[in-house]
């Protein structure tokens, strides 16, 4: 390998990942197991994406102020809901990208993002500024809607709600869904004199 291919080599993998090892022994005419060797003289190192959340952009311009401006009001109860798959199966896709320095790499290389709802398994939980109380709630193969979400407070916010904060120092901060602010689950929340953030 000259220095002008070594060039070549570094600019097809750094913060990228359209290009497998395989890939490029081919077309630098070399082996597997040399452009790994090179790779890691060069200080290239394979990473594994992370997922974040699939936001779009106005929601990324308002999510740190308004986080900011909530946990200076009110300690905020959260409620969240994570679904599981039943099965370990996955739609294959490219979780490796190649770096020399993974500050330098661009979000869209290192991040894959994730849509939080899916059609799967499903539990949900209340915490209070980071002391999480995982709750018995359970439901198969069900998105999230207000007749589910309504079913959430009455068996796991109310109660968590009356056995760790019966002090009225709380508020319940629902997520953004459409279903968490629906007529049914708001007219609830007042009917129980809960505390929540309005939309």
């Amino acid at each position: 390998m000259t220095k002008v291919q070594l060039n070549k080599l570094k600019k097809a993998f750094d913060h990228k990942d359209n290009i497998s090892q395989r890939q490029a022994a081919k077309k630098f005419d070399i082996s597997q197991q040399m452009v790994s060797k090179l790779l890691k003289w060069l200080q290239i190192t394979p990473r594994k994406k992370m997922k974040i959340p699939d936001r779009i952009e106005t929601q990324k311009k308002v999510a740190r102020v308004k986080c900011r401006n909530l946990y200076l009001k009110n300690p905020s109860i959260l409620d969240d809901e994570s679904h599981f798959t039943l099965s370990h199966g996955k739609i294959n896709e490219n979780v490796i990208f190649y770096s020399s320095n993974i500050a330098a790499t661009p979000v869209s290389i290192k991040y894959t993002p994730v849509k939080k709802l899916s059609r799967n398994y499903l539990f949900g939980w209340s915490f209070l500024r980071g002391v999480s109380r995982r709750q018995s709630y359970e439901k198969v193969d069900l998105t999230v809607n207000q007749t589910v979400f309504l079913d959430f407070i009455v068996r796991v916010v109310i109660l968590f709600i009356k056995k760790h904060h019966s002090d009225g120092n709380y508020k319940f901060w629902p997520s953004l869904a459409s279903s968490h602010y629906a007529n049914t689950v708001v007219n609830y929340l007042i009917d129980q004199n809960i505390k929540f953030v309005q939309k």
